[in-house]
C-alpha cells in the first residue's frame, strides 16, 4: 500500500480507493516531490474524467503571487506539451514553468478493477502539464 493512500482517498471521496492506489504506484517519485497531496488529489479528480469523449481536462487557479497555473490533463500523445505550450503562448500567455508527467504502464492483473478503470489510457496515460503566467 502507499503511504499516500489515506490521505489522496480522504482528498476523492468519490473514487474507488483501487482506482487511488492504481494512479499512486504509476507515479514518478519526482511528480510526488513537486505537488502537496492536495493538488495530487485535484488532478487525480481530473483524470478520472478523461474518456474518449472528454479528452482533455484543464484546471486553473489564480495564486497570490499574480501568476496563474493552468494544468491541462490528457491521455499522453507526441509533441503534446510543446504544442499546449505554443497555444498558450500564442494566446498571450508567457509560460514561465513548465512540468510534464506522463504515468507509468499499469501493472495491474487483467481481470482488475483498476485495469478497466486505465483501460481508456492505453496511449501511454494520461499526462499533465502545468504552466504559469505573469497576470
Amino acid at each position: 500500500m502507499h503511504a499516500l493512500l489515506p490521505t489522496i482517498s480522504a482528498l476523492c471521496p468519490d473514487l474507488d480507493e483501487t482506482v487511488v492506489q492504481t494512479h499512486l504506484s504509476r507515479l514518478e517519485q519526482a511528480y510526488l516531490d513537486r505537488f502537496e497531496p492536495p493538488v495530487v488529489a485535484q488532478h487525480l479528480q481530473g483524470l478520472a474524467k478523461l474518456t474518449a469523449q472528454h479528452p482533455v481536462e484543464v484546471q486553473m487557479e489564480q495564486a497570490d503571487d499574480g501568476t496563474a497555473r493552468c494544468t491541462v490533463l490528457a491521455f499522453d500523445h507526441p509533441f503534446e506539451f510543446s504544442l499546449i505550450a505554443g497555444v498558450l503562448a500564442g494566446s498571450g500567455l508567457r509560460v514561465e514553468r513548465g512540468d510534464v508527467f506522463t504515468l507509468r504502464q499499469a501493472q495491474a492483473s487483467p481481470k482488475s478493477p483498476a485495469r478497466a478503470a486505465m483501460r481508456s489510457a492505453r496511449q501511454g496515460g494520461p499526462r499533465a502539464i502545468a504552466a504559469r503566467r505573469k497576470a
